[in-house]
């Protein structure tokens, strides 16, 4: 068990909290403080061995966000047996962070697009070591927002992975939704993504098995203990990368 973590777990499993980030600096000084007192009061969470990883993409190329996961997998994977994709715009109020023998996702209430619940596969999902590496993690070809989740989510099903849904109460940081225009449609950078998921969706079981973490690319600019308002975390580290 490393000497990172926040408490000894009766449990050998060890979670690392993935959370892809770029410029959302007043949520990320909400979210941290709010999963550190999670982790430590929660009744039956307190007792996870966790480490939290914000993996902060560099540069001025379009958000990444399925790359920046498999970019958090490829630097804790060392120290973890299961990995939670976190947004940093969700807090979680009650939810179930223990370890998943199969794909799951986290968040139900406070997700505003209940009415997709059965389908979305985003936002608070975990992922056993051996089930992500039989997809291949996340795709690395999503530029801009959208549809990482959706092919994910495919990608389990293409490798006979069924998914558990947790009912987890979450509050969701109010944040302009960058998919979508003023009218509720599609933008042109999530209109060019969705098109991208229906046609790498007709080829998905040879196109997944040659893009994701076996053909992982990244720099890594530096890694260290992240500092908020003056106030070092010891077991959240921030990972700088280019990818």
């Amino acid at each position: 068990m490393p000497e990172n973590a926040f408490l000894n777990s009766d449990t050998d499993k060890r979670l690392a909290i993935i959370v892809p980030y770029r410029d959302r600096l007043e949520h990320l000084k909400q979210l941290i403080p709010h999963l550190i007192n999670y982790f430590e009061r929660d009744k039956i969470d307190r007792n996870i061995s966790v480490t939290i990883h914000i993996v902060e993409q560099l540069g001025d190329q379009e958000f990444n966000r399925g790359k920046l996961c498999n970019c958090g997998v490829s630097l804790s994977q060392s120290d973890a047996d299961y990995f939670c994709f976190h947004d940093v715009d969700y807090l979680p109020i009650w939810s179930d962070y223990s370890y998943c023998e199969t794909p799951t996702h986290l968040i139900w209430h406070g997700l505003p697009i209940m009415d997709h619940y059965n389908k979305f596969f985003g936002a608070v999902t975990m992922f056993n070591k051996a089930d992500f590496e039989k997809t291949n993690g996340f795709s690395n070809k999503y530029w801009g927002w959208g549809y990482e989740d959706e092919e994910l989510r495919e990608r389990c099903g293409t490798v006979g992975l069924s998914i558990e849904r947790r009912e987890g109460t979450y509050q969701s940081l109010p944040h302009e939704n960058v998919g979508y225009n003023s009218d509720g449609k599609h933008n042109p950078i999530a209109t060019r993504n969705l098109n991208l998921c229906k046609k790498r969706l007709k080829n998905l079981k040879e196109l997944m098995s040659k893009d994701g973490l076996n053909s992982l690319d990244y720099r890594l600019d530096g890694t260290s203990k992240i500092k908020i308002d003056s106030k070092i975390y010891e077991n959240v580290f921030l990972h700088k990368v280019e990818i």
